[in-house]
């Protein structure tokens, strides 16, 4: 049985959406890894982790 869970969620702007986020309450991190094109949400007690990527523009 799985401890995490990790879920990808891709996102039209990335700012605005670690915005949103934080605004209703979440614990937003930029930069997971060495990138800083993605931010991640940590739900709970660290066991749902939401990452927060810029959607391609070939996934569109």
């Amino acid at each position: 049985m799985a401890n995490e869970i990790w879920l990808n969620l891709p996102v039209e702007d990335l700012d605005k959406s670690e915005e949103f986020f934080s605004q209703i309450g979440f614990s937003v991190k930029r930069g997971a890894g060495n990138s800083e094109d993605n931010a991640r949400l940590v739900i709970g007690d660290e066991n749902v982790t939401v990452m927060l990527f810029p959607q391609s523009e070939r996934g569109r």
